[in-house]
C-alpha cells in the first residue's frame, strides 16, 4: 500500500512540474460568466477561455452580439483556447451566443498587443 502512495506522489509531483513547464505564468485564463470582461494580451501569450456548464466562443470585429463574427468553439461542455500569437494585433470581441448569454453581458473584449508583457517593476522609497 505504501509504494502506491509513494508512485502516486511522483506522478502528482511530475505532473505538477510539467504543467509549470508548458504553462506560462503570462498566459491569460479567462473563466466565462455573465460579466463583460477586458484583458490585454501579448503576442508571446495564449489565451484560454474556460467555464462550466455549456458555452461556446464566438469573435466578433465589434462589440456585438450579432453578425461579423466567427465561431471558435462548438457549444460545448468544455474550454477554448489560442496559442501564443494566434490572435492578431488589434481589439477583438469574444461572446458566448448560447441561449441569451452575449446579451446577459458573457463577453470578452481582447486588446492583442505585438511584443512581451513588460517586466514588472517594483519601486523603493527610501525614508530618512
Amino acid at each position: 500500500m505504501m509504494k502506491n502512495n509513494n508512485t502516486f506522489l511522483i506522478c502528482f509531483l511530475l505532473l505538477s512540474f510539467m504543467n509549470a513547464f508548458f504553462v506560462s505564468a503570462a498566459d491569460q485564463v479567462i473563466t466565462w460568466k455573465k460579466e463583460a470582461q477586458e484583458v490585454d494580451l501579448y503576442s508571446d501569450e495564449a489565451l484560454t477561455i474556460q467555464w462550466t456548464g455549456t458555452h461556446d466562443v464566438w469573435i466578433h470585429d465589434e462589440a456585438r452580439c450579432t453578425g461579423g463574427s466567427e465561431q471558435k468553439a462548438q457549444e460545448a461542455d468544455s474550454n477554448w483556447s489560442a496559442m501564443a500569437g494566434n490572435v492578431p494585433v488589434g481589439t477583438h470581441y469574444f461572446s458566448c451566443r448560447v441561449g441569451t448569454h452575449c446579451e446577459e453581458n458573457m463577453t470578452l473584449k481582447v486588446t492583442a498587443i505585438a511584443g512581451s508583457r513588460p517586466a514588472a517593476t517594483t519601486t523603493t522609497s527610501s525614508a530618512k
